[in-house]
């Protein structure tokens, strides 16, 4: 299954640290294709790829954010030999979030930080109660249009959106249907880094701030020029803080655990 779900793995050196990267609503795992080259060579990037996108776009795409985290978590269980860490952006922090709950249940080895991108704490996800996932097809591409995050060029291709358009409507609705559950969410142990951008209209300074509920690790708060897409505009700027805060993770990780060759 993992050859389906992480479709391909980047690492310019000998890995030490995987980075699962995990996508934004209506994305796929190509939108991570060129971070292996901007990362320390011993990061290796391992993007996941949902169903309905991308190498598997002949899957009928998933509508629940627990049956999303599900298959991603037993992915990762099957594929933990190194030290790991879990990005996501957008819908992929609150699925990230997700999958460590699941992680930490079945006893699997745990991420070592998990860092959440524009991305509302779970408690706080549903607050404006949006229904965009019943939206016509030509609203859909109104409001991808008025977030960006999409290549202007997608829009001359009407082909193209039409087959991109499933996958996007079944991602809103696994995050305009989701319901924090906090008896059965509970809180992580491991370090969460929460980035953001500053003139993001759909996460605001006190969204990020409400991470700190939802661990007992240690929580860092970056915060960038830009809006929801703050990570492609200023992506070296992001990437480096990234690398940065997953070297904290491995030298943490091999504190707790011994052994291992140091970063660098």
């Amino acid at each position: 299954m993992i050859q389906n779900v992480v479709p391909f793995r980047r690492c310019t050196g000998v890995p030490a640290i995987r980075l699962f990267c995990l996508p934004f609503a209506g994305g796929s795992a190509a939108g991570y294709l060129a971070w292996a080259g901007r990362l320390p060579d011993h990061v290796e990037v391992c993007p996941v790829e949902l169903a309905g996108r991308g190498a598997r776009c002949d899957e009928e795409a998933l509508v629940s954010v627990p049956v999303l985290a599900a298959e991603v978590a037993a992915a990762i269980t099957a594929d933990t030999a190194l030290p790991y860490a879990i990005f996501g952006h957008s819908m992929g922090g609150l699925l990230a979030y997700e999958v460590a709950l699941l992680l930490r249940q079945w006893r699997a080895p745990e991420p070592v930080r998990l860092l959440v991108s524009s991305a509302r704490s779970p408690d706080r996800w549903n607050r404006r109660a949006r229904r965009h996932h019943l939206a016509s097809d030509a609203e859909l591409i109104d409001l991808m249009r008025a977030e960006g995050g999409t290549p202007p060029d997608l829009f001359d291709y009407p082909e193209l959106l039409a087959c991109a358009l499933p996958a996007l409507r079944a991602d809103l609705r696994a995050c305009e249907t989701y319901r924090y559950a906090p008896a059965t969410g509970g809180r992580l142990a491991v370090p969460v880094s929460v980035f953001g951008g500053r003139t993001d209209e759909e996460v605001t300074m006190d969204d990020l701030a409400g991470w700190r509920r939802h661990t007992d690790g240690p929580v860092a708060v970056h915060v960038f020029e830009g809006g929801h897409f703050y990570h492609q505009e200023r992506r070296d700027e992001v990437l480096a803080t990234v690398a940065a805060d997953l070297d904290l993770a491995f030298a943490g990780n091999r504190a707790r655990h011994g052994g291992g060759p140091p970063l660098g």
